[in-house]
């Protein structure tokens, strides 16, 4: 969340900023933005399975995470032997 001359969010995650001044500046006024940011953090999860709900329980490390500072990457590899009788249609 941004504040002061102008209020906004900042999207760490996905290197975003979007603000609205309180009052329009003139054309050509150059704008200053300056924001503090903490150092960068990494987890990894090695093969985290669905439970029974379909969801894919992590912990994060450091706790409470900031909205707008997650981005989330994953591969995905589906077992074409476990599939059964499902049809290519049915696994897209």
């Amino acid at each position: 969340m941004l504040s002061g001359a102008a209020t906004g969010t900042l999207n760490v995650a996905q290197a975003r900023l979007s603000f609205d001044p309180n009052l329009l500046p003139a054309v050509g006024t150059n704008l200053t933005v300056s924001y503090v940011a903490g150092p960068k953090h990494e987890d990894r999860f090695a093969h985290p399975s669905r439970d029974g709900s379909g969801q894919v329980p992590v912990t994060a490390s450091q706790g409470t995470i900031e909205a707008g500072s997650l981005e989330v990457q994953w591969n995905t590899f589906t077992d074409l032997a476990v599939l059964g009788l499902y049809t290519r249609a049915q696994r897209l």
